[in-house]
């Protein structure tokens, strides 16, 4: 779901070790404006859930040199989590249910009290 991701504040930089009077181009493959600047990074705020590429191009009047920099991955915020069980006895299985509105790329650990764990990557989990 698009609507329910966080603002991600991101510090992205670039290397360069030689030439002066550098100039650079940031595309941040989200869709704004690309921006200018003169100094090797940029704070950006990403405010839609998904996986994006920052493109970063250095130069000044004798070259010219692109870069994918990094991959961002922005996710949706977790909302409405849920943990339903009926206790039973210690030799029966006793299910879980966990249901959640909204959210994206999670983990789910379960510990059983008898050092068994599980992990689930998914919104819906029932565990016999």
């Amino acid at each position: 779901m698009m609507c329910c991701a966080a603002s991600v504040k991101k510090l992205l930089q670039r290397t360069v070790t030689v030439g002066d009077n550098v100039t650079f181009l940031w595309d941040f493959g989200d869709g704004t404006p690309t921006v200018t600047t003169i100094r090797p990074y940029v704070y950006h705020v990403f405010t839609q859930s998904g996986c994006y590429y920052v493109n970063n191009t250095a130069f000044n009047v004798i070259s010219r040199r692109s870069s994918n920099l990094t991959l961002v991955c922005v996710e949706d915020e977790l909302l409405d989590l849920s943990v339903n069980t009926t206790l039973s006895a210690s030799s029966v299985p006793a299910p879980f249910l966990m249901t959640m509105s909204s959210g994206s790329d999670f983990l789910c650990h379960v510990w059983t009290g008898d050092g068994t764990t599980y992990t689930y990557e998914h919104s819906t989990l029932l565990l016999l």
